[in-house]
């Protein structure tokens, strides 16, 4: 049995906008093609989920970037095609994006459905315009009347964007703040990868924090992107060669125990809400041990380096 994995938000999910509850399977668009497809041994996975955009994070609802979740689901599904219709909850006030921008969002998820893989059928489907009235009381203040213009001018940038779908010599995942990328040689082409932003390289031993990564053909990359920490009022270990325990977080310090191997060093990224001003490395039985420290501010993280014990090192940063 083939299967069509359809991807979208609350049209796909089945949302009735005049009563806020969800139409029956058998009135929904899915449930409907599944019908019509009933004797072709076809079945329909309807994957929608109300809010749902392209690339954004929705700081009022979890879990909405399409990029974070679909290629989980082409691993999960195996689809044999895939119907791609995202973009109207793209044209919220909060995002400012323009027809352009959310056009990009569309790109990037077609590049990972050619990641997947490049033999793949792909639908594309330009979202309904929004209502003249969606932004008014009673409906849904989260847009605007410069929202309801945005809709009305994807459908021209959809057409111009399926149309250049290319074939990629690299792979590229989002997980949370981790970031997997790897560029094959003896491929379509010898371009390097460039990933630009704020990340810990997790692949150098002394993870550093940079703005850009050139991944070359045979090459990978392990990234933590410290701009999706979700909460940057609290300190917290990033990574490190060690068993972090009992942290205790205070106004103006930072304490937490670690545990590694003897005759190793440590070397830890730590993010802090305020810069260090002093740095103590003490045993389990508190002799003082030597350590640095190296303070990066565009990430607010702490690098730590100490040898390890296995009976435990204390680490307070105030």
């Amino acid at each position: 049995m083939k299967q069509i994995l359809c991807f979208g938000d609350s049209n796909t999910w089945g949302l009735d906008g005049e009563t806020g509850k969800r139409f029956s399977w058998e009135e929904r668009w899915t449930g409907i093609l599944q019908e019509k497809l009933a004797d072709r041994d076809i079945r329909i996975v309807e994957e929608g989920l109300c809010g749902r955009t392209t690339i954004f994070e929705d700081p009022l609802r979890l879990g909405r970037r399409g990029t974070e979740l679909l290629p989980t689901l082409l691993e999960t599904h195996t689809p044999d095609a895939v119907v791609l219709m995202l973009g109207t909850n793209d044209c919220k006030t909060i995002f400012g994006a323009s027809a352009e921008i959310i056009g990009k969002g569309i790109a990037r998820l077609l590049e990972q459905i050619n990641q997947y893989t490049d033999k793949m059928k792909v639908l594309v489907i330009s979202p309904i315009y929004l209502g003249e009235k969606v932004w008014q009381d009673g409906y849904d203040q989260e847009f605007s009347p410069e929202s309801v213009e945005v809709s009305k001018k994807l459908e021209p940038v959809y057409e111009k964007v399926a149309g250049k779908l290319t074939e990629k010599n690299n792979f590229y995942l989002e997980r949370g703040p981790y970031v997997i990328a790897a560029v094959m040689d003896e491929s379509v082409s010898d371009e390097p990868l460039k990933i630009e932003g704020c990340y810990i390289d997790l692949f150098d031993p002394e993870l550093p924090v940079i703005t850009e990564k050139n991944v070359k053909p045979g090459e990978q990359a392990f990234l933590y992107d410290v701009t999706k920490l979700t909460d940057t009022t609290q300190p917290m270990v990033l990574c490190g060669a060690s068993r972090i325990q009992g942290e205790v977080c205070k106004p103006d310090s930072y304490l937490f125990s670690v545990k590694s191997p003897a005759n190793t060093t440590n070397v830890s990224r730590v993010y802090l809400p305020w810069q260090p001003q002093e740095v103590k490395v003490t045993s389990a039985d508190g002799k003082a041990l030597l350590g640095t420290y190296e303070w990066d501010e565009k990430s607010h993280t702490c690098q730590l380096k100490f040898e390890n014990d296995p009976q435990g090192v204390i680490v307070e940063l105030k």
